[in-house]
């Protein structure tokens, strides 16, 4: 089955599409234990420096088994995010078809850089609906692009506003998450440093709400407003 591209239709289309995709990250990150519990961890984990609390603290039992789901939480954001940035920059952030000869060079470049959504309508023009609000393409996927692209080359994350610090962290995790299906125990470790890496990632996740989403808003009352 074809997707349908509309909202890849108009610039307030597209807009309105970042503006859900971040804002529905940002409150899923905020639902993570290790972010909305942070001041308790930090507590916790003074505690655990100064010897004042044993490592075996009932307390910290729940951020050991909230760790794999947080990381996922975590990871929506910011996956959200990048794709945001890339549809606003007149990116596809769907996966183009390798199998398909015509888009089998594009969809290569994929992997290494991101395509403009006006670079696959010149190779076979989309088949566009204004009445039913249907765009569809026989050369894109009903999937997306993963961290893999995302986070793979500069041609993608020069499109993004991450520092290295917070990349890092981003990487960190996507290789935690990888091994989704192969965790038999749990792997997680309290520190200053990784708490503090969550309050620079807290910071930008703010920061984005209140200055990317507050422009794109702006700009789509403008469009009503013209």
């Amino acid at each position: 089955m074809k997707p349908n591209l509309w909202i890849y239709s108009t610039e307030e289309t597209i807009n309105k599409t970042a503006a859900s995709l971040i804002v529905f990250g940002a409150e899923v990150f905020h639902r993570a234990k290790i972010v909305k519990d942070l001041d308790l961890l930090e507590r916790v984990t003074k505690g655990l420096d100064n010897r004042s609390i044993p490592p075996n603290h009932e307390e910290l039992h729940e951020f050991f088994f909230s760790y794999l789901t947080d990381t996922i939480k975590i990871l929506i954001f910011f996956e959200n995010y990048m794709k945001a940035e890339l549809m606003i920059r007149g990116y596809c952030v769907h996966r183009i078809k390798k199998d398909i000869q015509e888009f089998k060079e594009i969809a290569k470049r994929q992997f290494k850089e991101p395509i403009l959504m006006k670079d696959i309508n010149s190779i076979e023009p989309f088949e566009v609906n204004l009445e039913k609000e249907e765009i569809f393409h026989r050369g894109i996927k009903e999937t997306t692009i993963g961290m893999k692209e995302l986070t793979g080359s500069e041609s993608y994350l020069s499109n993004y506003q991450l520092s290295d610090e917070i990349l890092n962290f981003i990487k960190e995790l996507t290789i935690f998450r990888n091994k989704l299906h192969f965790h038999d125990s749990i792997n997680f470790a309290t520190s200053m440093e990784k708490i503090n890496k969550i309050k620079i990632v807290k910071d930008f996740v703010n920061e984005t709400i209140q200055n990317r989403i507050k422009r794109l808003y702006s700009d789509l009352y403008e469009y009503h407003a013209a």
